[in-house]
């Protein structure tokens, strides 16, 4: 079942409800991880391909977001179609320098490739219930 548009709520209802039906059912739920988005941009950045900017710890939707960049990463954001390079990692930051033309906006998730931008990012996982005889 995949849990990215359910409330947790929502997940053990259905699970209740499959398991009228079905008492021994063995069920899977994917509950997204952590989805660090960019926000409290007061405008949004023009992107052209080469020109560099600075993305800020405050700017990030949780205080660590940028802390696990290293030099030379390549981060992505608006759904892959920003891409950057990361030419410096500061006390405040990340100095990025975009691949592509376009404008960055809020609530953009920003990803890397391995999802080191994550590490050391705490993710919170609880289960939805306990399966039937536990």
């Amino acid at each position: 079942m995949n849990g990215s548009h359910l409330t947790l709520e929502n997940v053990r209802d259905v699970l209740r409800k499959l398991r009228s039906f079905h008492p021994d059912l063995i069920t899977l739920v994917d509950f997204p991880g952590a989805k660090i988005r960019i926000t409290n941009l007061m405008e949004f950045i023009p992107l052209r391909r080469g020109e560099r900017f600075e993305l800020k710890h405050r700017q990030m939707s949780h205080p660590d977001g940028l802390r696990g960049l290293k030099l030379g990463d390549d981060v992505c954001a608006n759904d892959g179609l920003s891409r950057f390079r990361v030419v410096e990692v500061t006390a405040q930051g990340a100095l990025l320098e975009s691949h592509v033309d376009g404008v960055l906006e809020n609530n953009k998730r920003a990803s890397r490739t391995g999802n080191r931008i994550y590490r050391g990012v705490p993710v919170r996982r609880r289960r939805a219930f306990d399966p039937p005889g536990r």
